[in-house]
């Protein structure tokens, strides 16, 4: 029985080939420009540089963070792209590693933001309700 790995041709209906082609274009298109918002957001902790330092080291971290989910998506346009040239099942295969592994990663950034949402209402909550409570207790 042939293994998927070793076969070198691509079998994909001609819309599916389109549909492809389209979201090719597509996500080379947001991973350039999400490069580009990284340069902006470089430039930025740049100029805050001298005159904020904790701003500009968030702003880099920031940038560091945001790199990696667009680099996995303009290589999921390199790689896919070459696929349907070559009709390459292997050049196939490497794209969709790297779209899983962007949205991996901001699957994992979402669940992270959500958290620290949480944890921000629940300390705010816990301090509005130690600061009623200590009204309560000085007007006694």
């Amino acid at each position: 029985m042939e293994n998927l790995e070793e076969k070198e041709t691509l079998i994909i209906s001609k819309s599916v080939q389109e549909s492809l082609e389209n979201i090719v274009f597509w996500s080379k298109f947001l991973a350039i420009a999400g490069f580009i918002g990284i340069g902006f957001i470089g430039v930025a902790a740049i100029s805050m540089l001298f005159y904020y330092l904790v701003g500009a080291v968030i702003y880099i971290v920031i940038g560091v963070i945001y790199f990696y989910p667009i680099y996995f998506l303009y290589q999921f346009s390199n790689s896919t792209k070459s696929a349907l040239n070559k009709n390459s099942q292997n050049d196939l295969n490497e794209g969709m590693r790297n779209l899983a592994s962007s949205f991996k990663l901001v699957g994992i950034y979402a669940l992270v933001t959500i958290s620290l949402y949480a944890l921000i209402l629940l300390f705010a909550g816990g301090m509005r309700f130690f600061y009623c409570f200590s009204k309560v207790i000085t007007k006694t």
